[in-house]
């Protein structure tokens, strides 16, 4: 449902290139812009129902209530990580717990570090390699680089025989190793399983090997459930740096298929762990949070993890009276990895909702905008009547704007303002939903 748009006063923000573990895959985040949004409302309980922009809605949450649905369980992890308030103390002691475990007669850090050795060309001490680099369709790697702390010596050269035999040692447990990461993800369905193999051929053996024998060692801790949540994040550092999607030279560009690059980087995954660090407390936005059905009796974050036709189901208690969303372009590379990742940290039943976009092969318009509409229709019939419903378009170009403007005229939202700053800025839409039943009658 269209009408002529009226212009909306632009808020202006300015972009923040900040890197944090993941950062890559989000919007781009401007400060401020949707709190300048909302100021122009008389809104106190705001609903968004995509939930793709976890530092957008934690900058919500500290002047309104805010209810979230988020169907990708590590979108949604995020917010709930990110509304910590998060110590470098925090990170430093679960690390500190995973490196006295025992593996045979090593430390676990000692022997996962020991993946990484390679030997200094200068003075022959064995040292730790920054990294590896790989050509596509290659099994071994081509160069290496290093920073030799007895000689000084610093840079990239070409990989040696000692380096390849290193491999082997990963290699051979790698068939034991890839069947367990299979066995997490499999549904068993042929389409699943075809795609599961896909995101498992991305991870060379020994970041499969470093990978999964944490996940073994974890059953080894005794965490409380915030520790666990920092080690899942440490993970997921390390589960995105460890596919062999990151080209070389690197690029903060995310990954949009899963082909390989001509030239791929292995970065040594503990290096990867502790270096996080930083960027995971320089993220955080501390808020007051909590799971749905509980919802914060003043300014905070509620989150409802699966669908937003399911979250509509259990709203009549509730009725927004603003809509505020971040609209992402959307990448099928992180969705789908997002899928695999979720099942091996977190086992298939939680993210049993979100499993089926692995059997989808294609990740187009036409799906995405049938995907927005299925957030939008019944997340307007829960917003009070003349409830602002308002939009960004983070990255605003044809495909993204047709699919958003398609969704919303299929949930009965009517265009009411918009507002442009350039090309390359944001999109700021304002509409107005239409007709609907009250809360508890929707579908």
């Amino acid at each position: 449902m269209m009408s002529e748009a009226q212009v909306l006063r632009y808020s202006y923000a300015s972009l923040v290139e900040e890197v944090f573990p993941l950062s890559r895959y989000l919007p781009p985040y401007y400060p401020g812009m949707v709190s300048k949004l909302m100021a122009s409302t008389s809104a106190s309980m705001v609903l968004d129902p995509i939930g793709a922009s976890p530092r957008s809605i934690l900058e919500l949450g500290k002047c309104y209530r805010v209810i979230v649905n988020c169907s990708n369980p590590i979108l949604a992890f995020l917010t709930t990580f990110l509304s910590r308030d998060l110590t470098n103390e925090d990170f430093l002691s679960v690390m500190a717990e995973l490196s006295i475990l025992r593996r045979a007669d090593e430390r676990l850090e000692d022997h996962l570090k020991s993946l990484y050795l390679t030997r200094c060309s200068k003075c022959r001490q064995m040292v730790q390699a920054d990294y590896f680099l790989y050509r596509r369709g290659e099994s071994a790697p081509f160069a290496r680089a290093y920073q030799c702390p007895g000689c000084g010596e610093v840079g990239q050269s070409a990989a040696t025989a000692e380096d390849y035999e290193r491999l082997v040692a990963a290699q051979r447990s790698y068939p034991m190793h890839r069947s367990r990461a299979f066995a997490r993800a499999a549904t068993g369905s042929e389409d699943n399983a075809k795609l599961v193999n896909e995101v498992l051929n991305l991870y060379l053996p020994r970041a499969l090997y470093f990978i999964f024998t944490i996940l073994n060692k974890m059953e080894g801790l005794k965490l409380t459930h915030s520790q666990e949540e920092v080690l899942d994040a440490l993970l997921l550092s390390v589960l995105d740096a460890g596919h062999s999607l990151n080209p070389w030279p690197e690029s903060e560009e995310p990954p949009r298929t899963l082909a390989q690059p001509e030239v791929y980087v292995e970065r040594n995954l503990w290096q990867v762990m502790e270096n996080s660090i930083t960027g995971w407390v320089n993220a955080a936005k501390p808020v007051s949070f909590s799971l749905w059905p509980q919802v914060p009796e003043g300014p905070g974050v509620s989150l409802h993890r699966g669908r937003m036709r399911d979250l509509a189901q259990g709203f009549a208690a509730f009725q927004p009276d603003a809509l505020c969303s971040v609209i992402p372009r959307p990448y099928a590379a992180f969705w789908t990895l997002s899928a695999v990742w979720s099942t091996w940290l977190w086992g298939k039943e939680s993210a049993a909702g979100f499993l089926s976009i692995l059997e989808r092969r294609r990740f187009d318009w036409q799906w995405y905008s049938a995907a927005l509409q299925a957030a939008f229709t019944p997340a307007g019939r829960l917003l009070k009547n003349n409830a602002p419903i308002l939009t960004v378009l983070s990255e605003p170009f044809t495909g993204l704007t047709n699919a958003v403007f398609n969704a919303a005229s299929a949930s009965s939202w009517s265009l009411s303002a918009i507002a442009a700053a350039d090309e390359a800025s944001p999109f700021q839409v304002k509409w107005a939903s239409g007709s609907k039943p009250s809360p508890g009658k929707s579908n």
